[in-house]
């Protein structure tokens, strides 16, 4: 077979809300997720031993989620075959926009197709889960909502074509995820009304409007992580009045009004603030085979 080749999405959290924290020692959260066009670029060729390839030397190792999510899936099918999996990063590392997820999901369904294995997409589902929270969203993407630690995905949907600006921060914060849900405790739990009232608009064909944008870790990171703080205080600066962190962050991103607008505000901030923006715009929704 020849070599197979897909792009790994990016995502940003429309909505994330904490509902409590659950026995199992994790949170249970409620969010609208949706995948946009930044990507990671995975070429997997057929081989007989399983290896992995990155061109970001602190991932390129046994345990980058892709090669953990191979290896998983070969051991629950009862896979002999190999395979030699390449990754070249774009999505920033750590910054909230699911790039590892991405990777392990888009490998997922990758060596699906190559292995040709013949069962359920709800078994694939459920190898997902196994690997991490938001690997099950990204095996489709698009909008949805996700709930429980991650693994309950229910697709929306699409938005009409969304444009956005992400920013990322420089932020040097080992074990950042962990460290956020640290800052967490009750007050920050909702109810995940938010979260109800943009699945309802969405679902009605309407859009989605900036007081429904919402992230608890926001609340956290400005006061945490001082350059979340300076980044949202330019966005608010040159009329990106609608940023939002996206998942633990660091990385945030606004709503433009179209692709000439984003470019401007690009351009804006490259040029008199020295900063690097990325333009995006959102990613319908895919399946096994996209």
């Amino acid at each position: 077979m020849a070599a197979l080749e897909a792009k790994a999405y990016a995502k940003i959290n429309l909505t994330l809300e904490i509902l409590g924290k659950r026995q199992d020692g994790f949170h249970e959260i409620v969010s609208i997720m949706q995948t946009v066009s930044l990507a990671d670029y995975i070429t997997i060729y057929p081989s007989e031993q399983l290896t992995l390839n990155c061109d970001v030397a602190e991932i390129n190792n046994r345990c980058n989620l892709a090669l953990v999510a191979a290896n998983l899936l070969r051991e629950r099918f009862g896979i002999s075959m190999g395979a030699n999996i390449n990754i070249d990063k774009r999505i920033p590392l750590s910054s909230g926009l699911g790039g590892g997820s991405s990777d392990a999901a888009t490998v997922l369904k990758l060596l699906w197709q190559l292995w040709e294995i013949q069962d359920s997409e709800e078994r694939l589902f459920d190898v997902a889960a196994e690997i991490g929270s938001d690997v099950p969203f990204f095996l489709r993407g698009g909008t949805a909502s996700v709930r429980g630690r991650g693994e309950l995905v229910r697709s929306l949907p699409d938005l009409d074509k969304q444009w956005f600006l992400l920013l990322v921060p420089k932020v040097n914060l080992p074990n950042k995820t962990p460290f956020m849900y640290s800052k967490i405790d009750d007050s920050h739990f909702t109810s995940g009304g938010l979260s109800r009232k943009l699945e309802a608009r969405v679902r009605g064909g309407g859009g989605v409007p900036d007081e429904l944008l919402f992230n608890v870790f926001h609340i956290v990171a400005e006061t945490s992580i001082g350059q979340v703080q300076v980044g949202v205080e330019l966005l608010n600066k040159i009329g990106c009045r609608s940023a939002i962190l996206s998942g633990s962050g660091p990385a945030l991103f606004a709503r433009i009004a179209n692709l000439e607008s984003a470019r401007a505000i690009q351009i804006l901030l490259e040029h008199k603030y020295r900063v690097d923006a990325i333009i995006t715009e959102s990613v319908p929704l895919g399946g096994l085979n996209s």
